[in-house]
């Protein structure tokens, strides 16, 4: 249901970026839970991108960073995942 939900959202004509996001977030942290942990590395990155361009200093970019570095943990990249522990201290007050 996120999949289909998200392939509508990409398909509009002026999709908005913050429902972009958090689509992808939503189907990243599911991908996350079963253990599809490429899937969901490559969606965290989309929306990302997405909120870091279009939304500077919104809140879900936290809340993205944090929920993609635990999910390069669980997966065994550790590194990875403290480089992004790194950046949401950077952010975060």
């Amino acid at each position: 249901l996120t999949r289909r939900a998200l392939a509508i959202l990409e398909q509009g004509e002026h999709p908005d970026p913050r429902d972009l996001a958090i689509e992808r977030l939503n189907l990243a942290e599911i991908y996350r839970d079963q253990a599809n942990y490429r899937d969901a590395a490559r969606l965290y990155r989309q929306s990302l991108v997405l909120l870091e361009d279009s939304l500077p200093g919104n809140p879900l970019i936290a809340d993205g960073l944090s929920s993609y570095a635990t999910s390069l943990r669980r997966s065994g990249n550790a590194r990875a995942a403290d480089s992004l522990h790194a950046r949401l201290r950077a952010i975060s007050p």
